[in-house]
């Protein structure tokens, strides 16, 4: 085992060993002694007590890990479980297993295993086809001698053909002997772009063989593998390799396996179909004839889509066949990242087919355990995708993708307060269990793009049900956007008959239309024209008056950042910028893929839109008049509600806050932040200082009439006692770091420059620990005992506190919670300028110190750091009494030299 600081290993439960270990072991112990790095990096060896610990069954083996403080920059735990069979089974019955099978019986094992492949790598990572490509590995013996190696190869579907490898050090394999096999596959034998794989086997003298890759089943990769350069193919985008054998089955959703080759790595047998709810609508491509596409990579090699070394499960290619701009999806996602919505990670690729154009598309990062992971947020969670009709007021359109369980109950209760209760209880409803700024955010950049499938579709539902316990949205395709829609001969009906390009002047739902007048009660433009209903989440930002309020700030505040005014300087514009500078990628790749796939002759077009016409139709039909439909025809000044732009530097107040809260729990303390003005205010990206720290996430603004309130604990908050509490419509965010002292303290609320905006103290109120005990003597480093001793040198440790007061002081519930741990858990009164001791080991004190005289509380767990470390003491109700940081810096002799470090004036304000 290698440790920093200790740990104490257990076997179903029972203690098995130990080091550096307290005697009396909590969940949060520290070690008992911190050790110098070179020591934790030296294994320690551990006998286990043999067959007679185990348990039929399962047997749990855990190891808790100790740091010496918490506040140690680094860790480790190293165990290495090694154990053998003193009585081994006939050498008849042995078997090696290539695949695991946990939790079931054993497969049909090898009796032999053949030699061992490693290190299988070829050069160069793609050649040209006048240049050989040179294959090594290393082969080691495992049952008998290695007798040969052999490389097959094949290029493209053709037959494999077979050159064996040598390990003479004349075929690129490094020096004779040793164990590095190599051989060559030959140059031209692939034309420029094919695909050229290969694997490696191996057989010894006993005839056991062996291969690399494995392929143990149907779905692993089943060759290694690159490509010939092909110098004519675009580079301007990353370009995908794609090899598939059946081109038919690839368009299907039953799919097919296929290969592909991106940046120098190449995977194989990966899964690959056709996917998207148009597509199904098309399927078998009698109209849509350039499908989107979805790889599935094996879990042992995932696909690298970027420099940084992220992997992927799930590539995701967008066809953009449906925008002759090519660019209102990235846009889109462009508009998301801006705006500070968690959203999809998306960039142009060019994909090829067998070595030939296939087309141009947008890749989109699946949203899945690792989008989160790579955003921070908690991938232990519920996530539902609306795959269509899920308009939350039942669970139709919903998939259920995390956990794989089956159970919509915690869905199903959302529903339910969604579309049940009063408005005050759909408010309070939403303060505590909606992520509101991200919402809010979400919702407001929806309006920036004018979105049209995204009321009963195209989105996510994710709920941390380890944290916060609160639901988001996440965004999904975002081809219909830009003025671009699904167009249909009739309202309800799924087959359209053109596009029905839309101006950002028409909202869809307030042109009459023969259209329900319910359908569009809130005269944005945020219901569907499907079935005559609404998305009853986004509801409530439309019919609750504060929600409302946040939305339509947050709008307003898109508007200004994002699209901008109408009388902007057109050098100025962030859209029409974006779109110049994609456009020459855009035209590179859009006319040919165009030429490829011509037009649908069903879906989305009225005619041929070539690029230059489609971009035309973005930056004049939908970005000009969207900016005059936003910024004047629903602005407050012609009669509607999107307010007018916020003021620089707007006024915020604090309102009530709670440093000591009655329960003794410090995380129920809050801030209150008010808003007196007659306009709400966007915070977003703001923060609190000084006292506390806290950025603002996109999305949250403060109303008029509805107070913010900022918590270290969302969970706490809720949960008070009292008011201001849950259940009560109070729209809180959180956590914030660190907590209110006692002392009093000075709270800044900047904006995004940086700029004070509104300031506050409050009184200092520190409890009668606070104000009257210290922290006065100190033995953290003593010298080592005389020789004999049964007592090593930590054992002398001690710390003294005194009471400086003129009274009695209580010190039930004081605990030193960092640096040593110890809490005075019954009553015990210091008196006035009394100290009392607490040791490291009571026996070892003992037989150093006279003790007779001397009040003892008891022994601490943990050890005083050598090189100085942060002891922190809190009071009965979690306040710091003291929290300082001592340096064997600081005087010498206090470091081993058997002196102690003493305050210098005990009745001093403490600093």
């Amino acid at each position: 085992m290698m440790y920093d600081d200790g740990y104490a290993a257990y076997l179903n439960g029972t203690i098995l060993t130990s080091r550096y270990a307290p005697s009396n072991i909590s969940w949060n112990s520290p070690a008992a002694g911190s050790r110098s790095d070179a020591l934790c990096l030296q294994a320690e060896a551990f006998d286990f007590p043999g067959p007679s610990a185990l348990v039929d069954g399962t047997n749990v083996l855990a190891i808790h890990v100790m740091n010496a403080t918490s506040s140690n920059i680094d860790c480790l735990a190293g165990p290495f479980l090694s154990g053998s069979v003193p009585n081994p089974p006939d050498s008849a019955d042995r078997r090696y297993f290539t695949a695991p099978t946990p939790g079931r019986a054993n497969a049909n094992g090898l009796e032999d295993r053949g030699p061992r492949i490693t290190g299988a790598a070829h050069a160069p990572d793609a050649p040209y086809m006048t240049i050989p490509l040179a294959v090594t590995a290393r082969v080691a013996p495992q049952t008998g001698a290695v007798a040969s190696v052999t490389l097959r190869y094949r290029v493209m579907y053709n037959a494999e053909s077979a050159t064996p490898m040598y390990d003479d050090g004349a075929h690129g394999d490094g020096a004779a002997g040793d164990g590095v096999f190599g051989a060559a596959i030959p140059a031209g034998i692939a034309t420029p772009g094919q695909m050229i794989r290969y694997y490696l086997s191996a057989v010894d003298t006993f005839a056991n063989t062996s291969r690399w890759p494995l392929f143990i089943t149907a779905a692993d990769e089943q060759y290694l593998g690159t490509i010939s350069l092909d110098p004519s193919a675009p580079t301007n985008a990353p370009v995908y390799h794609w090899f598939v054998q059946n081109t038919n089955a690839a368009e299907t959703f039953a799919g097919t396996r296929c290969s592909l080759y991106y940046d120098g790595e190449f995977y194989d047998n990966v899964f690959v179909a056709i996917k998207g709810a148009t597509s199904a609508l098309n399927n078998p491509g009698t109209n849509l004839f350039k499908n989107p596409h979805k790889w599935e990579f094996t879990g042992a090699h995932e696909f690298r889509y970027d420099a940084g070394g992220d992997r992927i499960n799930d590539l995701i290619v967008h066809s953009m066949y449906n925008d002759g701009a090519y660019c209102r999806d990235y846009l889109s996602w462009e508009t998301f990242w801006r705006a500070g919505v968690p959203a999809s990670t998306s960039f142009y690729v060019h994909v090829r087919q067998n070595g030939a154009w296939h087309s141009f598309g947008l890749m989109i990062e699946q949203v899945d355990r690792g989008f989160l992971r790579r955003r921070g947020w908690p991938d232990q969670c519920a996530l539902y995708k609306a795959v269509g009709s899920a308009w939350l007021r039942n669970l139709t359109g919903l998939e259920k993708h995390y956990p794989d369980d089956g159970d919509f109950t915690d869905i199903a209760a959302f529903v339910h307060g969604l579309t049940n209760g009063t408005p005050a209880d759909r408010l309070a409803f939403a303060c505590d269990h909606l992520n509101i700024p991200e919402i809010a955010n979400a919702l407001a950049a929806h309006r920036i793009i004018q979105e049209y499938d995204g009321r009963h579709n195209n989105m996510y539902y994710y709920r941390d049900f380890n944290n916060r316990n609160l639901w988001s949205i996440f965004p999904w395709d975002k081809d219909q956007t830009f003025g671009h829609y699904w167009g249909s001969s009739y309202w309800y009906g799924f087959y359209g008959t053109n596009v029905m390009l839309v101006t950002g002047a028409n909202d869809l739902y307030d042109q009459g239309n023969g259209m329900p007048s319910d359908i569009n009660p809130h005269g944005l433009g945020m219901s569907s024209p499907y079935f005559s209903v609404s998305n009853k989440l986004y509801d409530l930002f439309f019919e609750l008056p504060g929600l409302h309020q946040m939305f339509l700030r947050r709008l307003r505040s898109l508007m200004d950042e994002i699209l901008q005014p109408p009388d902007t300087p057109g050098g100025q514009l962030f859209f029409e910028g974006k779109i110049n500078e994609l456009y020459p990628l855009l035209k590179h790749y859009a006319d040919t893929d165009r030429a490829r796939w011509k037009w649908p002759s069903r879906f989305y077009w009225s005619g041929p839109v070539y690029l230059d016409e489609g971009i035309d139709q973005v930056t004049n039909l939908y970005l000009k008049s969207r900016r005059v439909h936003l910024f004047h025809t629903h602005s407050i000044t012609n009669g509607s509600v999107i307010p007018l732009e916020q003021p620089a530097r707007p006024t915020l107040e604090f309102g009530a806050l709670e440093s000591a809260p009655a329960s003794g729990n410090q995380d129920e303390e809050y801030i209150e932040l008010r808003n007196p003005n007659a306009f709400a205010v966007d915070i977003s990206g703001w923060r609190l200082s000084n006292a506390v720290s806290f950025v603002f996430a996109p999305g949250t603004v403060i109303p008029t009439g509805f107070p913010l309130y900022v918590s270290p604990d969302f969970v706490a908050f809720r949960n008070r006692a009292s008011s201001p509490r849950g259940g009560e419509g109070r729209f809180v965010v959180g956590d914030y770091s660190g907590h209110l002292s006692s002392w009093g303290e000075t709270i800044y609320l900047l904006d995004r420059d940086g700029v004070v905006v509104a300031a506050t103290n409050y009184p200092s109120s520190p409890s009668d620990a606070q104000r009257t005990l210290r922290v006065t003597e100190m033995m953290y480093h003593p010298t080592n005992p005389p020789a004999g001793s049964t007592y090593a040198g930590e054992d002398f440790e001690f710390i003294e506190l005194m009471n400086t007061g003129t009274n009695a002081l209580d010190l039930n519930g004081v605990a030193f919670t960092d640096g040593i741990t110890f809490a005075f858990t019954n009553a015990l009164f210091l008196q006035p300028g009394a100290a009392v001791l607490l040791v490291r080991n009571a026996a070892a004190f003992a037989s150093l110190y006279a003790t007779n005289k001397m009040f003892i509380a008891g022994a601490y767990d943990g050890l005083l750091n050598n090189a100085g470390e942060t002891i922190t003491i809190d009071d009965a109700l979690s306040g710091t009494i003291l929290s300082y940081t001592y340096s064997d810096a600081w005087y010498p002799e206090t470091d081993g030299g058997g002196h102690s470090l003493e305050i210098v004036n005990a009745f001093a304000a403490p600093v």
